[in-house]
């Protein structure tokens, strides 16, 4: 099981290193942030800007680029002179894309910030200064619009086990742990983010929660999108990953589909407001 800890307010195969000190001597990222993309320029330049303005001396940017038509490839191309890495081809989706990123990463750090979602200042020096030896996993809180207010999303990872309580906008994982635990499935294009880290919360790599409010992040993205499918992928993955608990049971997965299903019927019929409240106090991650 995986081990919490809780900070103080206040190896893949073939990677390269990059960057040279003093006499020439190799100097390892601290930081790699993959932002996948497709057809999203519109969304693409506020999340670049939000890393480049992060002022991180120790940081490599990749962006990985799924092939697209809309002006994304000749932007890319005008942020070379900003030490932005990019690469542009076609791939089998965002699992596939974000694992592409962490191969192409370098840093001891690889987090994913996908189009749309942007860092808040501040946000990495925040991260370096709770990145202890001995941690594998950083989770930090997002920020996200609900109901017109901004609420506060906090990870909770003791509680992987039932849901998708941490949230990887404001996640940091040692690029390591990709390599003993696996990348992300693309069997799961809903809920790969999860599946990731269910194994390695379940292989007992250490979860390090943070006080800081690291991301905002967009709503609307493809796990919200498509309820049923979401939660079936979640269920198959606790099915497979878990080996025991009821977590694991349909009884579980109705009781979350239900949950789910209830919340957007009240907020299609103007309650949105009293599911908000219920959520802050009541969710599996507390929300504020």
């Amino acid at each position: 099981m995986g081990r919490l800890r809780r900070g103080a307010r206040g190896a893949l195969p073939g990677a390269r290193w990059t960057g040279a000190r003093g006499g020439g001597t190799p100097v390892r990222p601290a930081i790699t942030v993959v932002t996948v993309c497709r057809n999203a320029l519109h969304l693409l330049r506020p999340t670049v800007e939000s890393v480049l303005e992060q002022g991180c001396p120790s940081l490599e940017y990749w962006i990985v680029d799924g092939g697209s038509s809309d002006g994304t490839r000749e932007f890319l191309v005008s942020l070379s002179a900003r030490g932005v890495r990019t690469i542009s081809e076609p791939d089998r989706g965002i699992a596939d894309a974000m694992n592409k990123g962490v191969r192409l990463s370098t840093g001891t750090w690889v987090a994913h910030l996908h189009a749309g979602d942007t860092y808040l200042p501040g946000a990495l020096d925040a991260v370096l200064a709770h990145a202890a030896e001995g941690t594998d996993i950083l989770c930090g809180s997002i920020l996200k619009r609900e109901e017109r207010r901004e609420t506060i999303y906090r990870p909770k990872p003791s509680r992987l086990r039932m849901d998708m309580t941490i949230h990887h906008p404001a996640t940091f994982t040692r690029r390591a742990v990709f390599g003993e635990v696996g990348g992300f499935d693309e069997r799961y294009p809903n809920a790969m983010d999860y599946d990731f880290f269910l194994r390695a919360f379940a292989q007992g790599k250490r979860f390090l929660v943070i006080p800081e409010t690291l991301t905002r992040m967009a709503g609307g993205g493809q796990s919200e999108r498509s309820l049923w499918r979401t939660l079936r992928e979640t269920h198959a993955i606790r099915a497979r990953t878990l080996t025991h608990g009821w977590e694991r049971s349909y009884v579980f997965f109705l009781f979350l589909f239900a949950r789910g299903w209830t919340r957007r019927v009240l907020q299609r019929v103007g309650l949105g407001g009293p599911v908000a409240w219920l959520r802050r106090r009541f969710a599996m991650a507390p929300k504020a």
